[in-house]
């Protein structure tokens, strides 16, 4: 493939044989490339193997150079929950008022907040350098808060730092029904954590599978019970227990009312939200909840 520029159609083609700066080293089949009026036109084989080349090496490059775009451009997200987006934004105003290389931006989404820091450079190393500095302030100012960066989840972190910790962990869930134990079991090799998970979506069985001796089981008390009884049903080290009421209807509390307890080698605690949205939302968000207090609780960073 060769490029003339000119007002003019000219076009020649590149075989193997020819020059190798411009040869298809593919196939012999010949590619055209034409810039006209500032405008570029091409022409490529068929064969996908000759054409995937080309564009790589011959198209993309000579596009990108017309367009200005021969900068790196590279992006790091910094993954954080328990803060809302108006706090996160309030606490990195200045980074955001005063940003232009790198610029930061947030994103919400299923109860988690993004901070995404974008920087473009000459080069990838250039473009590192400009990042890391940003990074690290947004680190220091969320604290605890960021769980993460970039292709990281809450589920890769918290089986991360279970086995860095050599601890197993269970489930005892009532509103949730199973969707914390499925979300900590979605990865290969869960079971090297996971012990198991108890539903116990009746107040009988959270009294004879849980011990739970509370009057109301929409309580903190009683996810406390939920999940020291999970501990010692499942012969776990750590116990995460929902409870609430999901609505439409009340149960004990108003609809979005969800608690949630962790049980550890090192204590166990409890907290209660007020979560908005339909019912699927409410127990969609109480299960990111709780496998974010249990992250809190196995670093050793409890709530307060």
């Amino acid at each position: 493939m060769s490029a003339r520029t000119s007002g003019r159609s000219v076009i020649s083609a590149a075989r193997r044989s020819r020059s190798a700066e411009r040869s298809n080293p593919k196939g012999t089949a010949p590619g055209l490339a034409l810039e006209h009026d500032g405008t570029w036109l091409f022409a490529v084989p068929g064969v996908p193997q000759e054409m995937i080349h080309l564009l790589d090496v011959e198209i993309i490059p000579r596009l990108r150079s017309s367009a200005g775009l021969d900068r790196v451009v590279r992006s790091r997200i910094i993954r954080s929950w328990g803060l809302p987006e108006s706090k996160v934004g309030e606490m990195l105003d200045d980074l955001f008022q005063s940003g232009t290389n790198p610029s930061i931006a947030f994103l919400a989404s299923a109860g988690e907040i993004k901070v995404r820091i974008t920087a473009a450079g000459a080069a990838g190393p250039e473009v590192d350098e400009l990042i890391a500095p940003v990074e690290s302030v947004v680190r220091e100012r969320l604290g605890s808060a960021v769980f993460g960066a970039d292709e990281q989840t809450i589920e890769t972190v918290l089986h991360d730092l279970l086995r860095t910790r050599s601890w197993t962990i269970g489930t005892a869930e009532s509103a949730t029904a199973g969707l914390v134990a499925a979300r900590l079991t979605s990865l290969p090799g869960a079971s090297d954590v996971f012990r198991g998970g108890i539903v116990a979506y009746a107040t009988d069985l959270k009294r004879d599978l849980l011990d739970v001796s509370a009057a109301e089981v929409v309580t903190e008390a009683a996810a406390i019970e939920m999940a020291l009884g999970a501990r010692t049903r499942l012969g776990c080290d750590v116990a995460v227990a929902v409870t609430g009421s999901a609505g439409p209807e009340p149960q004990e509390q108003p609809p979005g009312t969800m608690i949630m307890a962790v049980a550890t080698p090192e204590g166990v605690m409890a907290r209660t939200f007020r979560l908005p949205g339909d019912r699927e939302r409410v127990r969609t968000y109480a299960a990111t909840a709780a496998l974010h207090l249990t992250r809190l609780a196995v670093a050793g960073d409890w709530w307060t």
